[in-house]
């Protein structure tokens, strides 16, 4: 369940080989869909220098605008006034006494970070009626969609900027300008130039994807002589799945035991289509839209590869096999609950349970691990996440036509490799997205190249890119915003009175021993370690497609050399670029990489009001985690058990079910929110924010109120809540939010700020809304 950036050339879903290893719960989903336009922001840069020096100054003359007016309402104001009445300015009144007036923080670290606040926020709009409005209408009006997306947020915005910096990391290498002070460096350089060669890449064509797909064992969709007498299926599994990291069928990976997290096992799992599995089996205009652009582009590819108009009724054929895969595979909602998809046994009592014969198994699987040098037995313990499913899906693949067969598990293949070669095949795929999804124009190359290069050596990468950007002083900021918002975690539990003594106890526990990454691992640092996390890797210059598939055998490889061994929970989640956090339960880590621990998240010179309402927020909700409807059965150690009475379970499912009713009811683009299926984020939202606030709080009673930011007439709680609500600015096509809705485990950002208002008392009492007003309902819903 982690997140990373998406790579525009991994044309793959859930049937990719390739898993996190850590179970981990993400701040932020990312569309699968969503691809990237930055090419203007450079053109733009010294227009936007210009525009911010004069939006700089407009403020300073505003604050001092602001200080006159004040000293001329207390000059000329009544004896009665400037006795106790007190004296209100601006449409948001806070009504503060002008003689005890804050003083106001007129740095230019303090005038910039004002002009950032109020250049999103649109202060027209009452904040009681539509905080979200408030908060970032301006910065909805003016920050259109790029052409290449689905979707735009803060996070996107600040993932450009990180791409563009390790964009300049990577050309200044190539053309010698940086040192590359480790052979790794060279090699992401070396593969992110070969990428960027268009050209050479149009001379080699499709060549190397029909070579590669011959050797796979032929594909009838193109190949009129094909045999199947002499097409063995075992085989071209094996293949697909070593080599192209690709899980036609079921899945089979390597993975930490979530009951016993210390043991690396082997997992079977769902897998298979390529679409989410509603796209198709729904009705709607969505779905069916988007259905019919991915028939439509089966059969574009199958014709670029030469496929002739009889057949293409293979691809029918595939997309109907698919059709019967999406109907045995468990929703997005039913895998949330590990209860009803986990089980461990033995490969021989898992061949009995999915009746798929013990020899086939035995050998499917010592195929596959045939390069790890360890020969897998019947004894050995399996998990399986989806037992059912894999059983049915063998009989139902093996109960077809072999030409049918053949057409399936080179479909999976092809669907991979044939982004990779760009022309036709390319303009096939930017029309399958546009169609399906609205988008208007393909990912610029850099950026898709971007992200290739880091699914090959996003650690190596990440060395460089943290000397760029990582400001040091965010780690003793994340580290006192996590101590402290942890110990507020702590001391609500003595208030829960909902909860038993038992279960209190364990929590306060658990939550006290919650690990933390911050920054960046040490090993990246170290060239022995960087160089032994990518021995094997061979990078080929001007060797795009065989670079990119070379990427993909290693990372499983990789993979599958972990069975048997102890998990290393030394590793991190996701990488150090990342604009993104995590928990990972079965480790009971939060981790915070350096790409996201920057501004709108966190700035060294922002007031610990607006840190604590954005990156202290997050560092809540990260904590909060380990107590949801997911987190909350995970122990001190990492293994999915149960330690809550049935008392305190019953009781949490109780105050649960008013954050399911209530997150149900938001809709956008006529459909509800499903607020079964969002609960955990909706409940690490909440809690997150009033456990920084208190930290905040409790920040203040030591250290005293800080100055007020210029031009912003603001208290202190009310900052917090505007630089929370403005960390989730985000601009949907209708597609994307559809696809949230349907298959994502996080509400819309709006929902994500207005549910999560709701149900905080103090921000309704910052803000003064009435009870009754839209951000201060009657009922509200509180777990932790």
């Amino acid at each position: 369940m982690s997140l990373s950036l998406s790579n525009g050339s991994d044309f793959s879903n859930g049937s990719n080989m390739k898993k996190n290893n850590n179970m981990s719960t993400s701040l932020m989903s990312h569309d699968s869909y969503v691809h990237f336009q930055v090419d203007r922001l450079r053109k733009k840069d010294n227009l936007l220098k210009v525009f911010a020096f004069l939006v700089i100054l407009l403020l300073v003359l505003l604050a001092i605008f602001v200080t006159l007016y004040f000293h001329t309402v207390s000059k000329y104001a009544t004896d009665e006034e400037a006795n106790g009445k007190l004296v209100c300015v601006g449409s948001n009144c806070n009504l503060v006494d002008p003689d005890e007036q804050k003083e106001t923080c007129k740095t230019k670290e303090c005038v910039q970070i004002s002009a950032r606040i109020i250049d999103t926020m649109d202060d027209k709009v009452d904040p009681c009626d539509n905080f979200y409005q408030y908060s970032c209408g301006n910065w909805l009006k003016k920050t259109p969609i790029p052409d290449s997306r689905t979707r735009y947020s803060r996070f996107e915005k600040l993932s450009e900027k990180n791409s563009i910096v390790l964009k300049q990391i990577l050309n200044d290498l190539i053309k010698k300008k940086r040192n590359a002070s480790t052979p790794v460096l060279q090699d992401a350089a070396n593969y992110y130039a070969t990428c960027m060669d268009t050209k050479g890449i149009d001379v080699v064509g499709d060549q190397p994807m029909k070579n590669l797909v011959q050797k796979l064992g032929s594909w009838p969709v193109t190949d009129p002589s094909f045999n199947g007498s002499n097409w063995d299926a075992m085989e071209a599994l094996v293949t697909v799945h070593k080599n192209i990291s690709q899980a036609p069928v079921f899945n089979l990976y390597v993975s930490g035991d979530i009951k016993n997290s210390n043991e690396n096992v082997l997992v079977f799992d769902q897998s298979g289509i390529m679409m989410d599995r509603e796209s198709y089996l729904q009705n709607s205009t969505f779905h069916k839209r988007h259905r019919d652009a991915y028939r439509k582009m089966m059969k574009a590819v199958a014709k670029e590869m030469g496929a002739t108009e009889v057949s293409l009724k293979y691809m029918d054929d595939v997309f109907e096999f698919e059709k019967a895969l999406a109907k045995i595979t468990m929703s997005v909602l039913q895998r949330r609950d590990y209860r009803l998809i986990y089980s461990r046994m033995t490969l021989k009592e898992f061949a009995q349970k999915t009746q798929i014969p013990m020899d086939w198994m035995l050998k499917f699987v010592n195929k596959i691990f045939s390069e790890t040098g360890s020969k897998v037995v019947e004894t050995e313990e399996i998990v399986s996440f989806n037992t059912k499913y894999v059983g049915d899906a063998y009989r139902l693949f093996m109960a077809l036509d072999k030409k049918v067969q053949a057409s399936y598990v080179m479909w999976n293949a092809v669907k991979v490799m044939a982004p990779v070669v760009l022309g036709k095949y390319q303009d096939i795929m930017d029309e399958y997205f546009m169609t399906a999804f609205g988008t208007k124009d393909r990912q610029p190359r850099w950026e898709t190249c971007i992200g290739s290069t880091l699914g090959a050596f996003g650690y190596a990468l990440s060395r460089p890119f943290v000397e760029e950007v990582y400001d040091k002083t965010a780690k003793e900021m994340s580290t006192e915003m996590i101590h402290a918002i942890k110990e507020v975690f702590e001391e609500n539990l003595n208030y829960m009175d909902w909860m038993d003594q038992k279960t209190k106890s364990y929590a306060k526990t658990k939550a006290s021993k919650i690990l933390e990454n911050i920054g960046y691992p040490d090993f990246i640092l170290n060239n022995t370690a960087l160089e032994a996390e990518y021995k094997g890797l061979i990078v080929t210059k001007g060797q795009h497609f065989l670079n990119y598939m070379e990427r993909r055998k290693y990372k499983n490889l990789k993979n599958y050399l972990k069975r048997g061994k102890p998990v290393d929970k030394s590793q991190w989640g996701i990488l150090p670029t990342t604009v993104n956090a995590y928990y990972a339960p079965t480790e009971n880590k939060i981790g915070f990489p350096a790409g996201i621990l920057q501004w709108p998240f966190y700035d060294k010179s922002a007031p610990r009001a607006v840190s604590y309402g954005a990156i202290g927020m997050v560092v809540g909700h990260e904590i909060t985690h380990g107590f949801d409807d997911q987190g909350k059965d995970f122990t001190i150690a990492g293994n999915f058990d149960t330690w809550w009475t049935n008392k305190s379970t019953t009781e949490f499912k109780k105050r649960s079910k008013c954050f399911i009713d209530q997150y149900s009811k938001f809709k956008l683009f006529g459909r509800n929110m499903k607020g079964q299926q969002t609960l955990g984020e909706d409940l690490a939202d909440n809690g997150g924010l009033r456990q920084s606030l208190q930290a905040y709080r409790n920040w203040v009673a030591i250290h005293g109120e800080e100055k007020q930011l210029p031009g912003l007439d603001l208290t202190p709680d009310q900052l917090y809540f505007l630089a929370f609500a403005q960390v989730w600015c985000t601009a949907y096509r209708e597609s994307a939010a559809i696809n949230q809705i349907e298959n994502g485990v996080h509400s819309l950002s709006m929902f994500r700020v207005i549910g999560t208002l709701q149900n905080n008392e103090d921000f309704s009492k910052a803000y003064k809304c009435p009870v009754g007003s839209t951000m201060n309902p009657s009922k509200k819903c509180r777990v932790w």
